[in-house]
Formats: structure tokens, sequence, C-alpha cells
């Protein structure tokens, strides 16, 4: 990028000086010396007066400097852009106070600048969901539903396929999504470029349906006391989310004659300042999303079709006594009315002569090879379950099962109840995969549908495995909140052996 001139320079410092300082004056004065007045550039990433004016939220300079603007610049509002793409009603769209009537002012001058999207794509709608602002984000959506559907979907999505209701969801704002999802029904199934629609990414995130109560985390701890004045040392801490919000650690002021009275004294500072925590959110309004969370995925259910999708049920599981071969692979199918053929086609195969005696060892050296084994997993070390997107769809139900959505997992049941029979690309149950990924609850509800679970206990899946091999089975892409050691993980693997052992029908060894 070409250096300005010095006196550009310099004059640019004196610009970005006066709106750091919040001169309203001074800075439409030093505009009223450049010929681009307020569109004039300062900063190296091209932000305008008028765009650092805006993001830095002094709503009455960019009402100002909009009033001062000469009219022969007013299209220079639609042409100039900063390096990210982003015109000044993109700024405007990330506001709180007093965004509509920024907006508004803006739109009046240069109507235009609804329809400019960014680098990324991202149209001034796209960015007031991008940042959770409710208020700019009614007033734009207004204007933008008396388009007709396609136009909507041009500017509800980026160029990578992610919609309004994909990044609400995954910052969090779920109040605004579910806000989306009722206006914009048309992208409640469309898919990111990950393959993934919004109920499936719900589906990722657990902690959404958890009250803000229990998000919160609570550490205390009280030692045994100072040798020397022999008074003992209280701390805690008090996370909203994953945000540290309040902490201490001193000695207290008195000496206990027991390590109970120890307790009862950090327990009491503790609680006192719980207490005063929980007025001052309730004084803040500190939203709790989880209802909306909640709200929105019931609208989900109803409305992704995602949930269909599932895995040939063919069954060509069998118990496999020895290492050698590969396990077949299933091709994932979307589940329609129409039969599908397996993509094994073992009908057609017929075996005209026994040729075992032709086959031999090669000379290359596979030592380092591991062979698969009855029972072992068929996942390749390090492979995510985003990557396997991109080979087979995941119905949401999984996905909830699998990160531990309860919420999602009950509602789909409960509106779709013949959603308990998908199965994975390897053939696996709900069961399997509740087993796996030690979610108890879920196991619990799907044992209450007497009539299905005849037959979910009973089935294999591609490597031979029934649920209760999965008791034990190591999860490769999954990574456990605490990171346990060697012998607390045995441990876990027993009490889940122990918890499901009597659950488990035995009769789930034999072939159906």
């Amino acid at each position: 990028m070409a250096s300005m001139p010095e006196n550009d320079d310099k004059l640019n410092g004196e610009l970005y000086n006066a709106l750091l300082k919040e001169e309203m004056e001074n800075v439409i004065k030093l505009c009223e010396r450049v010929p681009d007045h307020a569109m004039h550039v300062v900063t190296i990433h091209n932000d305008t007066v008028l765009h650092l004016a805006t993001y830095s939220k002094q709503a009455e300079l960019v009402l100002g400097l909009l009033q001062a603007l000469p009219h022969h610049l007013i299209e220079k509002m639609t042409t100039c852009k900063n390096v990210t793409g982003n015109t000044v009603l993109h700024e405007a769209a990330t506001l709180d106070d007093r965004s509509v009537e920024i907006a508004t002012k803006m739109l009046e001058k240069a109507p235009e600048l609804l329809n400019i999207c960014n680098e990324l794509g991202e149209s001034v709608l796209f960015q007031a969901a991008r940042y959770g602002k409710t208020q700019i984000f009614n007033f734009l959506a207004d204007i933008f539903s008396k388009y007709d559907e396609a136009k909507q979907k041009l500017f509800s999505q980026r160029t990578d396929k992610t919609t309004m209701l994909h990044i609400a969801i995954l910052a969090r704002h779920f109040d605004l999504a579910l806000n989306i999802a009722r206006r914009f029904g048309h992208i409640v199934g469309e898919r990111d470029h990950d393959g993934m629609t919004a109920l499936q990414l719900l589906s990722c995130n657990p902690s959404a349906f958890e009250p803000a109560r229990r998000r919160g985390f609570l550490k205390r701890n009280s030692s045994n006391g100072d040798p020397i004045n022999r008074r003992s040392t209280t701390g805690y801490c008090f996370l909203l989310d994953s945000s540290l919000i309040s902490w201490q650690s001193k000695k207290q002021t008195l000496v206990a004659s027991s390590s109970t009275e120890i307790e009862y004294h950090a327990l009491a500072k503790t609680t006192s300042e719980l207490l005063w925590l929980r007025w001052l959110l309730k004084d803040l309004v500190v939203p709790n999303s989880h209802e909306s969370a909640l709200d929105l995925a019931k609208l989900l259910v109803e409305k992704d079709t995602s949930w269909k999708f599932t895995s040939s049920n063919v069954d060509v599981g069998k118990p496999k006594p020895h290492n050698f071969g590969c396990p077949p692979k299933v091709s994932s199918t979307y589940e329609t009315g129409e039969s599908q053929e397996s993509s094994l086609g073992l009908s057609k195969l017929s075996v005209k002569e026994d040729t075992s005696r032709k086959f031999t060892s090669s000379n290359v050296d596979l030592s380092k090879s591991k062979p698969q084994e009855y029972g072992c997993h068929s996942d390749e070390i390090g492979v995510s379950s985003r990557q396997r997107l991109k080979q087979g769809e995941v119905t949401p139900l999984f996905l909830a099962t699998k990160s531990g959505c309860v919420k999602i997992v009950k509602e789909i049941l409960r509106i779709y109840p013949q959603a308990v029979e998908h199965i994975d690309d390897e053939r696996q149950t709900i069961l399997h995969v509740a087993i796996k990924y030690r979610q108890l609850e879920v196991f619990e509800h799907v044992s209450k549908m007497e009539v299905p679970m005849r037959w979910l206990v009973r089935r294999i899946d591609i490597n031979g495995n029934t649920i209760l091999h999965m008791v034990g089975m190591p999860r490769h892409d999954y990574v456990p909140e605490k990171m346990l050691g060697p012998a607390l993980q045995l441990q876990e693997e027993l009490l889940w052996f122990e918890v499901n052992n009597h659950r488990i029908i035995w009769a789930s060894w034999y072939l159906p």
C-alpha cells in the first residue's frame, strides 16, 4: 500500500486523536479541510471518519457527520469500504443504542447500502444477526421481509453457505435465533459448508440448555492453617459460563478450633458472596438464554428434516473370530419411502469356486500395521465427527446423543418416535451411541420404549459389536471435559459396566 503524503498523515493523526477524545466539533471542522469530508480514509485498514465514528459508538457525531456530508459525496457511502468490505451501514448494524436512528439516516441518504455485502458475503442483516443486535435486526428484517424468498435467501446467507440462523446459534444468541427461525422459516433446513443444519449445530451444544445458575461454577478451598498464627486461608471463585466474575483468597480473621469450624466460616463467606452475585445479576437482568434455546430446539425439530438421515438397515453383522480382512463398508443413504438396495449387494454374490488355496502373503513388510480385531472400533484415529460429516450425513438425534443434548433427544423422539430406528454409517443404533458416549440419561429414556427395545438390543454394528461391547469402546473422536488418568478411566468403564450390565438383554450376543 502506498504511503500517504506527510501532510495527510499529520491530518489523519489529528482526526484520529479527535475521535479518540470524542471531540465532536473538532472532528467536523477537520473533515471540512479534506475534499471527502466524513468519507476521508483515516486508517491503514481503509476506515473512513464515518466508519470510525460509527463503530466507536459516537452516535451524535455520526448523525452530525451525515448531516454535514455534501450531496455530491453521498455516492461514496456505497463505494467506500474498509479492508473487510464493510460499509458504514455494516458498522451501524453492530450498535446497540440509537442503531435504528443511525441506520434510518444512512438509508435515507443512500438506500443502496441495504444490498451491499462485505468480503465474506455478509449483508447488513447478517451482520446484525452475527453480533446479536436484536433492535437493528428487527428494523432491517422488516425491510428485507418485503423481498421475495429468493432475494431473502441471497442476503441471509454468506458465501460459505453459513446462514444468519447458523451464525446466531454459533454465537449463542438464542433469542435472536428463535426470532430468525420464525421470520425466515425457509432457511431452517439450509446447510453450511460442513453440511450442518441449524438443528445439527444446536445438537452439538449441550450447555445451551442449562440454566445460567447451573452454568455458574464455584470452587472453594480451605487450607489447614498457617503454622505460625494458626489462621486458615479460604479461597473461592465464581464463573458465569466460562468467565471468571468473582474470586478471593485470604486468611480467616479468627483462629478456628477444628477443621469443621474452618469449613463453616468458609461456607458462610462463600454463601454471602453468592447471594450478592445473584442479586446483582438479577438487577442487571442477565438473560437466561436456555429457555430460548429450548423453544428454538422445539421449532427446529418440527421444521428441520435432517433428523431423517440414516444408513441402510440391512443387517450383515456377524461375529468375526479372526484378525484378517477389513470390515465391510455400508454407504450412508437418505431414508425415503422407496426401498434402497444395500451397497454391499449381498444378494447378487455367488461363490462358484473356493479359491482360498490361492491366498498368500505379500512380501511387503507390514509389521507396523495393527490388525482389525473382533469387537474393535474401525474409526481412523484423529478423524473428527466434523470430518465424518463430509462422508455421510449424521442425524441430529445422534449428534445430540453424543454431546449430551438430552432435551433435543427427547423432543425428537416425542414428535417423531420412529426416529429411534435410525442407525449411523457403522450401523450403530442410538443405544450403541448412548453407551459409547456415556449418556446414561439418553440410554434410560430409550430403555422406556419397550417395544423398540426388543430389537434395538439385538442390533450388531458393522464390526460385530453389541451394545455391551460399547461399554469398553475407546472414543477416538471424543475429547472428555475432564482429562482422566488411566486408573480413573478404567474405574469409569467398570462403573458403566455395572450400571448397564443388568439392563442389557443377553440375547444380544446372538444373531437375530
